[in-house]
């Protein structure tokens, strides 16, 4: 039984940023044809077909655009229900265009094919301005036969600052974060492309927040490690140092590890023991319980004394759900124990990372836990293209996240080529403000410091 047809329409200023426009529905059933303030534009037609909007490109690629109005909107959300009617080629469209602000600026726009399980099904694009050629893809996604056999769909886009969200049924189905780059309020529209589709049940209303942006902070601004804990105050390497560089909010602390004599990973910068505990001999040489009797704190600050060397897993307990701990594998051949105490702790692999100076470490790690993200260290990148590329070669063949280099050796030449091969940089060990600067500028991913907060406050003055 077809429900009591209606359609509301409500005044709205020209202007966004006059009186706010209100929400408006469109529902097929009540129109005898289009609202007058509709235009159509493009190779296509769009009419009133019994109890349906139905949008129909005129060729098996060609383009018709419906606007919803002349208002320039810009934070707001569309909604409706679709179904595609035909399309002889499952890689055509139908998309929700947003902040259209003509010719030179085209907007943006969620485009669902009617094949939504392929690799490019769900969408989010822009056409690029005139004289340019093509689309501009910001993010592309595949999701579940959601229209198969001409079913009904509710599609929803969501825009509001920077965030560009779809949905396909009430469930996020795609989203960018690069909405920013089409702030100018424009036009709300659909649009086919070599398709039929039947639409009902049209919404548009403004939007002040959205649930899309969920998930955390987008970072604009490096990663902030605390270098063996906080340990420009607390002993390095100690459950002390690490608990500071939680209060602190470091993004992630790193630690040193090394196998004591009974094979348990325990934290030590250094192989031999004396420079932290005053004792002479190696670590290798000491059994976990004899480590146990040595004071690791009293040499940085009277009141430390008593703090003992921490083992791997109890480094991991305490910092879970905390902090990322990144583990530096001091020794090519631990990289199992390292793993299995990472395994011990209940950590999820994306809540750590690994370093090593080994390339054989970093490969072994890809090997034995390929969800472990891991960082290659190497001291010296070199000076000129081609020590730079050899060692992102390296890097990409032993399957790296990221690669490290010290302060005293980046270069943004260095930092652009890793970035291009899709390879995060870390720096170390930054301990000066003009340091930090500088590296912010040509865009490292992460700055390890001794003294975290130093580098929060550098980040915040610089706006980062």
């Amino acid at each position: 039984m077809r429900s009591t047809a209606f359609i509301m329409l409500v005044a709205v200023s020209s202007a966004w940023a006059a009186e706010a426009p209100q929400a408006r529905m469109y529902e097929a059933a009540s129109m005898a044809s289009l609202p007058a303030e509709f235009r159509v534009e493009g190779q296509g037609s769009w009419s009133i077909e019994g109890d349906k909007l139905k949008g129909a490109a005129s060729g098996a690629a060609a383009e018709s655009t419906l606007w919803l109005g002349d208002e320039a909107l810009q934070d707001v959300v569309v909604e409706a229900d679709v179904a595609f009617a035909s399309a002889k080629d499952p890689s055509r469209w139908f998309a929700i265009v947003i902040r259209e602000g003509g010719a030179t600026a085209p907007g943006v726009q969620f485009t669902i094919r009617q094949d939504t399980k392929r690799s490019n099904g769900l969408e989010i694009a822009a056409k690029r301005p005139a004289g340019q050629q093509g689309w501009h893809v910001l993010r592309l996604s595949s999701g579940d036969a959601f229209f198969e056999g001409g079913r009904t769909c509710r599609v929803r886009l969501e825009a509001a600052g920077p965030w560009i969200c779809g949905y396909i049924n009430d469930r996020m189905a795609i989203r960018s974060y690069r909405g920013g780059e089409f702030a100018r309020a424009g036009r709300v529209g659909l649009r086919v492309n070599g398709a039929t589709v039947m639409i009902d049940r049209v919404r548009v209303a403004p939007l002040t927040a959205t649930a899309c942006g969920e998930g955390g902070e987008i970072r604009t601004r490096p990663l902030v490690v605390a270098h063996r804990g906080f340990s420009w105050i607390a002993p390095e390497n100690t459950l002390a140092a690490y608990r500071l560089a939680i209060e602190a909010g470091a993004d992630m602390a790193e630690c040193d590890v090394y196998l004591t004599k009974d094979k348990v990973p325990v934290l030590m910068h250094d192989r031999t023991l004396e420079r932290t505990t005053g004792t002479k001999g190696r670590l290798s040489e000491m059994t976990l319980e004899e480590t146990r009797r040595l004071d690791a704190g009293k040499w940085k600050a009277p009141k430390y004394a008593g703090e003992r060397i921490p083992t791997l897993l109890e480094t991991l307990e305490l910092t879970r759900g905390k902090l990322r701990l990144v583990i530096e594998i001091k020794e090519e051949h631990i990289a199992p124990d390292v793993v299995k105490a990472i395994q011990a702790a209940g950590v999820e692999p994306q809540d750590v990372m690994i370093f090593s100076f080994y390339d054989k470490a970093v490969e072994e790690i890809a090997r034995i836990e390929p969800r472990l993200p891991t960082t290659w260290l190497v001291g010296n990148p070199g000076l000129d293209a081609a020590a730079w590329r050899a060692a992102v070669t390296r890097a990409l063949e032993i399957r790296a996240s990221a690669i490290g280099t010290a302060v005293t050796h980046v270069d943004p030449g260095f930092v652009r080529l890793a970035h291009e091969c899709g390879l995060s940089v870390f720096v170390w060990t930054v301990n000066d403000p003009q340091d930090v600067s500088f590296l912010i500028k040509i865009g490292v991913d992460a700055i390890i410091s001794d003294r975290p907060d130093m580098v929060f406050d550098v980040i915040r003055a610089a706006g980062s």
